[in-house]
């Protein structure tokens, strides 16, 4: 193989490298604003089931609430969201 040939084989293989790698690094990165976003939404969702079941039991003494299969329900003067089968525990807005 001659230098010229070798030369244009070795930057190909340079510049196809450095694209794999761009390519990865921005993959990662897209997935982690995916699970950022992912998080931010079950927040909200967590934010909004407390304000509307604090305003509910202000208002008509109710307990429990549900949206998109999270259940929220008061428990001494604390509201327990079922998440994935967990319990996560934020105040009661009212008293």
């Amino acid at each position: 193989m001659s230098r010229k040939q070798a030369y244009v084989l070795v930057t190909a293989v340079t510049i196809l490298g450095a694209l794999s790698t761009v390519f990865v690094l921005q993959n990662i990165a897209f997935n982690e604003q995916l699970r950022a976003q992912s998080k931010l939404i079950q927040l909200t969702k967590i934010n909004l089931l407390q304000a509307r079941l604090s305003l509910s039991y202000a208002t008509n003494g109710d307990k429990s609430l549900t949206i998109d299969s999270m259940v929220a329900t008061v428990v001494h003067q604390e509201i327990c969201v079922s998440v994935h089968d967990r319990c996560v525990k934020v105040p009661l807005l009212v008293k």
